[in-house]
């Protein structure tokens, strides 16, 4: 658009000072439809768009107009846009990956220099589309992976399942890492529903809170990969052959020799290993602990006693071992920790349960996994009120948390004591445990059993308000009475009181000392127990799906089973503590 005081000699539209400043001629109205530069615009173009019709790069991208236009390396692209597809990156970044160094013809389509124009390829060295802003198509475009360290040819970066675009942009999670929360479990596996009809959070690493990881609640110890390993075999496995050899595993086995006095110097010991669930012949573990501090135990057995683990290792010790696999060199394959910078990553825990672990010296729960069966599971998702409610009578409904059911019951006894009628009594006190060892606090509602022997049990003290369980058993005559305690279809061992010996209990466990061993791991406030019957189903869990889902566990009868609920069903679950889906009664029981 010419201003007032522009000339226009030959009334091309350009002016005159404008065509003489660029060499072109303002008495011949022809040359303002030629094209000099070859960028596909008129010289009359040019000169609308404030460009300099004689630069060979109009948009500055260091690819020149005509490489551009001409396809040169395989893509036509905008000679007037700099970065054609709108990525982030120029189209000069998008085309390096195409150009031959050695090709003059190449070079000369390019501004710069060759060694400047090497030295970028290395930064971005991806066959790239510079006319399509997201090249693997996973949803991020090309400049912003590139920015993430994510890698903009492979829709997914770190392989664990989830494209780059839908860590980013749905689940929040690091597309550069497999495990976003570090809880053993892949983020594929944390935002897919398994086999028990349940997702957990793969930005929490604890989705339930309950002090136990999602990966540890979800398998069995052993059978998910602890970073930074990525495999887990189990012991048999582990022996047949080398498999991993060389890298990171995870795996388990039983001590079944341990290091001799003084034969591994100051900061290392290796001890032997068989299978934790059988004895085997053949290849066994020899695990190598290197860079640590330990000291020996002489208390009637000698054995080393770990400074930096925490705990002694004695024969029969089921540990769970994280470290770098070796190669099998006759009966033996190596599994190392902490003896070089290649395995400084790896660990060792003692797998053991409560009771064995109160009758043992330690000084740390860090590389303790507390277990009476190592092959059981938990739900890592428990049930959780966000909101008060109001019970059927119109008062406040408790905070509903759903653990597993208890695993295990244990009945214990104080020494006999005479009462002031001249009787004999004993205190009885029995607790449940879950999956893990620990206390179920508020214990369900337990019954007691004379199996033997003349008592009676004193009922007014029972007590269901704690984790611990206590009544008062009493004999006339003396002599040994056998009793044991069942709860929740589980019975504890039979315990036998010598009334007439005195204090001698035939099976004594201090279950003080069984609290001191869990020390740091809090009781957990759960549902209170009821018995579910059998015409409707028992919600033992819920998580929140995908969309406005959400998966709910069930069982009756001891059959378990998953049914998904809208939004607005879940909440009238939660509100009504009921409700009927498909036919299907279900009930949260208070």
């Amino acid at each position: 658009m010419l201003a007032a005081n522009d000339h226009d000699t030959d009334g091309d539209g350009i002016p005159d000072t404008w065509e003489l400043r660029y060499g072109l001629n303002p008495d011949d109205p022809r040359d303002a439809e030629i094209d000099v530069n070859g960028n596909g615009l008129s010289n009359l173009e040019e000169y609308e768009r404030g460009y300099d019709p004689f630069s060979q790069d109009t948009d500055g991208d260091g690819v020149l107009n005509t490489a551009e236009t001409g396809g040169l390396f395989g893509f036509i692209t905008d000679p007037l846009l700099n970065d054609t597809d709108s990525d982030g990156l120029n189209d000069l970044i998008e085309v390096l990956y195409y150009v031959d160094f050695t090709d003059e013809r190449d070079l000369a389509g390019l501004t710069g220099n060759t060694s400047d124009l090497r030295n970028l390829r290395v930064n971005y060295s991806y066959p790239l589309d510079p006319l399509r802003n997201d090249t693997d198509r996973d949803g991020l475009e090309d400049g912003d992976e590139v920015s993430r360290g994510t890698s903009p040819i492979l829709s997914d970066t770190d392989r664990d399942g989830l494209g780059d675009g839908n860590e980013v942009n749905e689940y929040g999670t690091d597309p550069l890492k497999v495990d976003t929360d570090g809880d053993w479990l892949s983020d594929l596996e944390e935002v897919t529903e398994g086999d028990d009809g349940y997702v957990t959070d793969p930005l929490d690493p604890d989705t339930d809170d309950d002090g136990i990881i999602d990966g540890e609640e979800s398998m069995p110890l052993g059978t998910t990969p602890i970073p930074p390993s990525t495999h887990a075999l189990s012991f048999e496995e582990f022996v047949s052959g080398n498999l991993y050899a060389g890298e990171y595993v995870t795996t388990m086995g039983r001590v079944v020799k341990t290091p001799s006095v003084g034969a591994t110097g100051n900061s290392s010991y290796t001890i032997e290993l068989d299978d934790p669930f059988k004895t085997t012949t053949g290849v066994h573990m020899y695990l190598t602990r290197g860079n640590t501090t330990f000291h020996w135990v002489y208390d009637g057995d000698i054995r080393i006693f770990d400074d930096d683990l925490g705990f002694s290792i004695e024969k029969g010790d089921v540990l769970l071992i994280v470290g770098l696999a070796g190669w099998v060199s006759g009966i033996k394959r190596p599994i190392t920790v902490g003896t070089s910078a290649n395995d400084s990553q790896g660990c060792v825990y003692l797998v053991i349960d409560p009771v064995s672990l109160s009758k043992r010296e330690f000084t740390s729960m860090d590389h303790i996994k507390l277990r009476y069966d190592i092959t059981a599971t938990s739900s890592p998702v428990l049930l959780q009120d966000t909101q008060s409610g109001q019970d059927e009578e119109g008062g406040e409904a408790e905070v509903d948390n759903t653990l597993e059911k208890p695993v295990r019951i244990f009945i214990e006894a104080d020494p006999p004591s005479r009462d002031k009628d001249g009787n004999m009594t004993a205190r009885l006190t029995t607790y449940l445990t879950d999956v893990r060892g620990i206390p179920i606090d508020p214990s369900p509602p337990v019954s007691f059993k004379i199996t033997a022997g003349d008592g009676w049990i004193n009922g007014s003290t029972l007590s269901v308000k704690g984790a611990f369980t206590s009544v008062n058993i009493t004999t006339a005559t003396g002599g040994v009475v056998n009793v044991t305690a069942s709860s929740s279809e589980l019975v504890s061992d039979e315990i036998s009181i010598d009334f007439g010996g005195g204090n001698r209990l035939s099976r004594k466990i201090s279950y003080m000392l069984v609290a001191l061993a869990l020390g740091g791991i809090a009781f957990m406030v759960i549902r209170k127990w009821k018995k579910g019957g059998s015409r409707h189903w028992v919600v033992v869990g819920a998580k929140k799906g995908k969309g406005n889902l959400y998966v709910v566990k069930i069982k009756k009868d001891g059959e378990s089973r998953v049914i998904k609920l809208e939004r607005s069903e879940y909440a009238e679950l939660r509100k009504n503590k009921k409700i009927e889906k498909d036919g299907v009664k279900l009930v949260i029981e208070r």
